[in-house]
Formats: structure tokens, sequence, C-alpha cells
């Protein structure tokens, strides 16, 4: 066979291989080489294929009738429209993400329920740290911020993430700010001065004698306030 193979390979501008691997197949579809045709091998692909989709389809009614007891009744109903319903949205969802076309996957109703269940676990627990970060607050004659409330918690055995704590204040509760310094004068060393014509005796046998005048500032709720102190 190799030896008719490498004579007849340069007749047909070919290979000796490349001539033989058009042969193997020919002789298996006729019968002379104990292998699988190629019709053969191509129906096994497509019946492969079939049997994948419909573990897929019974994989999704599995799951969607652990999370909804209506969607299985009418999944076992009509299980192939569930099926092409549940390929749909998958498909949509793997073309959104950038993925090959896969119609496995959990149906929306999953993701719903998960959203929920994680929401209710959320506010079961804000309802239990909310007393006592505002008795915390309030033991503190409510001055503590979100650091001071957290740390505090922490050090009582509560364990309570920092945004957590940040996240409930924010529904009323406000620790103090502290004020920062202001400076209102910038002495200029080389300009001019005038005298001191009292000799810093700042005393007064009588009124009137002597005035003394400043500016000064003064801390509000309204802010800082610029304020003329004569005397």
């Amino acid at each position: 066979m190799w030896a008719a193979v490498e004579s007849i390979a340069p007749m047909i501008d070919c290979t000796p291989q490349i001539l033989l691997d058009w042969i193997k197949p020919d002789e298996v579809d006729r019968g002379e080489r104990d292998s699988v045709s190629t019709d053969e091998r191509e129906r096994i692909k497509v019946l492969e294929r079939e049997v994948k989709e419909l573990r897929r389809a019974n994989e999704i009614l599995k799951v969607a009738s652990a999370f909804s007891p209506r969607r299985s009744s009418t999944a076992v109903s009509n299980p192939e429209g569930f099926r092409r319903s549940a390929s749909r949205y998958l498909r949509g969802r793997a073309n959104l993400s950038g993925l090959a076309d896969c119609p496995v996957g959990l149906p929306a109703p999953c993701g719903t329920a998960s959203r929920s269940i994680q929401a209710s676990t959320r506010a079961k627990r804000a309802e239990m740290l909310m007393p006592e970060i505002k008795r915390v607050w309030q033991a503190n004659m409510q001055v503590y911020g979100v650091s001071k409330v957290w740390q505090q918690m922490n050090r009582k055995g509560i364990a309570v993430a920092r945004c957590t704590v940040g996240r409930l204040m924010r529904q009323g509760l406000r620790g103090t700010v502290r004020g920062k310094r202001i400076r209102t004068t910038l002495p200029d060393m080389t300009a001019p001065r005038p005298l001191d014509r009292v000799n810093r005796q700042f005393k007064a046998d009588r009124p009137n004698p002597l005035w003394v005048s400043d500016f000064t500032c003064i801390s509000t709720w309204q802010g800082w306030l610029y304020v003329d102190a004569s005397q």
C-alpha cells in the first residue's frame, strides 16, 4: 500500500501521507476497513449534542422547581416551551457577557430570590445593630463619630464592619466635628508699627482717658464671626 501511495502521490501533486489519509476513510466507508464510517461519526455527534441539550434542560427544570413552585408546575405541563424560554434568556446573558452561546445557567427567578434573601438578612442585622449603635453614641454624650463608635462596639465584643456603622449612622446620628484653628492675622515684621503711647499700662483712674480696640473671631453655629472689641 505504501509503495503504491509513494508512486501515485507525485502524479496528483500531493504528499504520500495526505493521499493515505484520503484512502483510509474511503476504505472505511466501503466496509474494507474496521472503523466508524463518516456518516455514522456525524450521526453520533448529532446524538451527543441532543443528549447534552436534554441534560441541560433537565438541570434548568430542577433549579427552577426549587425556587418557584408555580413556575415548576408550568414547566412540567409545558416543558418544551419552558426550555425555549430559558434558553433564550441564557443566550442573552451569554451575549451580554461576551461568552459563547451557552444555554446552561440559572433562570431569572433564582437571581431575584437570592437578592431578596440577601436584602432580608441585611435588614434584620441592621435592626439588631442600630440599638447598640445608639446606645454607644448616647453613652458618650453624642460626640462619638463613626470611627469611635465602631471601635467601642468591637471592644464590647460586637463584631461589625466600619462601613456598616457608617451606613447606619447616616440615618440621623452624627458625632461632633473638631473645629480647625483659625489664624486671623499674618503679621508683617517689616511694616511700621504705631507707637505704644501708654507703655503697656492699660489702667485708667477715670472714665474715657484710654481706649483700646481690636478685632477678634468667635465660633458660632453659623460659622466664624469677626467682632470689633473696643474698651
